[in-house]
């Protein structure tokens, strides 16, 4: 009978993570036009569709195993212990967040998903303590697991289409549950330093090199953080001589095995995933075509066939002054972002309007250009330019002939470019200007400093006009207080993550102003929403669009409790994390002792230490996570058990 329970189980997992993966290539393989799409972007659609169907689909099979487990729970409530209350209450606290919600009239779909997403943790933790009874089958039900979800990332596909990272050689492996990447190469590093016999730690340490370069492949910082966070767990208990030892000889190993992996990374991609999987085949030929649209679109051979190409004025040359049927566009405090590799600055030695201009200098290995970006009207303003003709000048300084020009581009499902003719390379300052009517629903305009590959140089006097004036008439009221490369700030095009962070905790806080005691209490119930119109992440404002005043997803843990359950929902939660902490604490000493109990249920605490971690920065790698729940099961499996042998 038991085993025929642990079968259940273990096909439930296996179901769960299957179904997460096959989604994802679903999703990924029914984009409509990955050219058109930024990395961001197509990552946050295939992640928010992936969550949804997911839940759709295995909520009912885990809900019933789940619930009935619950059931028996609450019959035996007379051998609660303290964890035991305390996921009670978390489930009180979110049947109450639900009851709020539908009181508040909060979208349904959000309210359903926020229901099951905060009961997946306390209803995997009775699941599985109800379920698993010995240590064989806890033993066995963590390698298990270990083994699907090492499968999973190593799986040979390539994702480049979704987020190809320029510093590694390749990008591997199906989709997994979140942190799944940290919780496998947490296992196997643990296993590698801490394992019996010591060939096996060998074994171990070798699959934590391919674990390891894989999730590099696919993963950002956060997860460097989660490797780093369980090391140092790892030293603060087991800091001897001997644990030392393993761990210098560990790191040899590993960084032997990295530096022959990169090496042969061709070699490796080539015979890995190329070669021996058609959806890797496909996968990667989606990824070189969008990279060669996007290649062309920067070239002079494939211009848009709507271009109209400016004339451009040379600074020797005399212009009349013309009073101007149309005023510049002003903009306060203009930001211009440096995107690609090169160098920029602000030149004052050099400038041909007021006091300062921007250099730009082409340090690319390709024939792609470097180039500064200016966004005029974004996502909420999209229907003020629509329809109209804006005009965009500068001048231009520049030694290389057909280099160097400027561009209009506007967004409506795709990028629409119309480009200046080239600075001639006289060594001479020269005015281009390019003009472009902007399409009807445009999400996003902007103006755009182009050089091509070892090019060099200068912009200053930069202006734009709704309208189409003439040459003569822009450079009649063209000075210091119309420059737009006058008084500007320079940035480098660069990971907007903690601003949105920092902006989500701003919303959620503002909204509670003015709220009364219950509202702060109980927070505004699952499914709540709220409004970044103004966010800093482009990715947020292309993806929501005309929903962004009602944004569901708050990155921020603690500040996506108190939204949808306040501070109640904070509170349970804090304790929650005491708890954990406590427990890893108290069970230090057995941890030393590295038996091989020990050493497994040590795993299960760094596994539920690194997906938290994770989850206070984006609260899905927690709360949409049943590895988290089955492993604080797994925990107070391994209590129950401890204490019954020292009975």
């Amino acid at each position: 009978m038991k085993q025929i329970i642990a079968f259940k189980m273990k096909l439930l997992y296996l179901y769960g993570a299957l179904l997460y993966a096959v989604l994802a290539v679903v999703f990924i393989f029914s984009l409509p036009d990955i050219a058109l799409m930024t990395k961001n972007a197509n990552q946050f659609l295939v992640d928010g569709q992936v969550k949804l169907y997911w839940g759709l689909l295995f909520g009912p099979a885990f809900m019933l195993f789940s619930l009935y487990a619950l059931g028996r729970a609450l019959m035996s409530k007379r051998d609660f212990k303290t964890s035991d209350w305390i996921f009670m209450a978390w489930l009180v606290v979110d049947i109450i967040a639900l009851s709020v919600g539908v009181l508040r009239g909060n979208s349904l779909r959000y309210l359903l998903s926020d229901t099951f997403v905060f009961a997946v943790i306390p209803l995997a933790y009775f699941l599985v303590k109800n379920q698993i009874k010995d240590y064989a089958q806890v033993k066995s039900f963590f390698y298990f697991m270990l083994v699907v979800q090492f499968i999973i990332i190593i799986f040979p596909v390539d994702w480049g289409i979704i987020q190809p990272y320029e510093s590694v050689p390749f990008r591997i492996g199906l989709y997994g549950y979140h942190s799944t990447e940290a919780v496998v190469t947490t296992s196997l590093m643990t296993l590698g330093l801490l394992g019996k016999p010591s060939k096996n730690r060998f074994l171990f340490l070798g699959l934590f090199v391919i674990a390891l370069l894989v999730s590099l492949s696919r993963t950002r910082t956060i997860f460097m953080i989660q490797i780093f966070l369980s090391f140092v767990l790892l030293f603060f208990v087991h800091k001897n001589k001997l644990f030392i030892k393993r761990a210098v000889v560990g790191f040899c190993i590993i960084s032997l095995g990295i530096f022959i992996t990169m090496r042969s990374s061709d070699l490796f991609k080539k015979v890995y995933f190329f070669q021996t999987h058609h959806v890797s085949m496909k996968a990667g030929q989606m990824y070189l075509l969008a990279k060669e649209i996007l290649t062309k679109r920067s070239t002079d051979n494939s211009r848009c066939s709507k271009k109209s190409k400016g004339p451009s004025i040379s600074e020797n040359k005399q212009f009349l002054t013309v009073a101007p049927t149309t005023l510049p566009i002003k903009i306060e405090h203009p930001r211009w972002t440096v995107y690609e590799t090169g160098a920029f600055g602000k030149e004052s030695t050099k400038s041909r309007i007021g006091s300062i201009g921007l250099s730009l200098k082409n340090q690319r290995n390709d024939a792609g250009p470097y180039y500064a970006q200016l966004r005029i009207s974004d996502e909420f303003e999209r229907f003020a330019l629509s329809g109209h003709t804006l005009t965009f000048g500068c001048w231009v300084y520049a030694t290389d002939s057909r280099k160097v020009y400027i561009g209009i581009v506007d967004n409506v499902n795709g990028h629409e470019f119309n480009y200046s003719s080239y600075h001639s390379g006289s060594g001479r300052w020269e005015f281009l200007t390019v003009s472009k009517v902007i399409r009807s629903n445009t999400e996003t305009v902007n103006l755009q400093l182009f050089t091509q590959a070892g090019s060099i140089a200068l912009f200053d006097g930069a202006i734009v006009f709704d309208g189409q004036p003439t040459v003569n008439e822009m450079l009649s009221v063209l000075n210091a207080d119309s420059d737009l490369l006058e008084r500007f700030q320079t940035d480098v095009m660069k990971d907007v993550s903690l601003n949105e962070r920092y902006f989500e905790s701003k919303a959620v806080l503002d909204k509670f102003k003015n709220q009364n005691f219950w509202t702060f209490l109980f927070g505004f119930g699952n499914g709540a929403t709220v409004d970044l119109s103004r966010t800093p992440d482009i990715t947020m404002r292309v993806f929501y669009k005309g929903m962004i005043h009602a944004v569901h997803a708050i990155h921020f843990l603690p500040l996506a409790l108190l939204s949808r359950q306040g501070v109640i929902g904070v509170l349970f939660f804090l304790v929650f994390c005491a708890m954990i902490i406590i427990k890893f604490i108290k069970w230090m000493p057995w941890f030393r002792s590295e038996e091989d109990d020990a050493i497994i249920t040590e795993i299960f605490f760094l596994s539920v230490f690194v997906i938290l971690l994770a989850g206070f920065t984006a609260t899905p790698h927690f709360f949409s996570s049943i590895t988290a729940g089955f492993s604080i099961g797994l925990i107070s499996v391994m209590e129950r058990l401890k204490e019954d042998h020292m009975r």
